[in-house]
């Protein structure tokens, strides 16, 4: 197995382009996204969520599509899309989950990942 990789010395809008088999690369800076859904994996044996979000700034990167990666405690049941999982009461998922909707946490095994589609984050 080959790794692609892409070296890129500066921005341009040539270098925020899709390319095959790579995530997409947008330069650093403030968006405004939109959640698009999630999913459950173990990689490296972690456990993991994975949230996908659209940029839904008007510009070169409008609809580009950018995953977040969390560790979580445990999967619960079959992992992938719309996967259940329990996290920890100090993890990274959890914290960032607080700042868009605070009050929607009551359990830890329970948090409704889909109140995000209320949000621009």
């Amino acid at each position: 197995m080959s790794a692609q990789v892409v070296k890129v010395d500066s921005w341009s809008d040539s270098a925020a382009g899709i390319i095959e088999g790579v995530r997409p690369l947008i330069p650093p800076g403030d968006y405004q996204l939109a959640f698009v859904g999630h999913h459950t994996m173990i990689f490296c044996r972690a456990p993991k969520v994975a949230l996908r979000f659209r940029v839904i700034d008007q510009g070169p990167h409008f609809g580009t599509e950018l995953e977040r990666f969390y560790n979580v405690r445990r999967l619960v049941g079959k992992q992938g899309k719309n996967g259940k999982f329990k996290i920890g009461a100090s993890s990274d998922l959890l914290l960032e989950f607080c700042r868009c909707a605070p009050d929607r946490v009551a359990r830890l095994d329970r948090l409704p990942i889909t109140a995000l589609k209320q949000h621009i984050v």
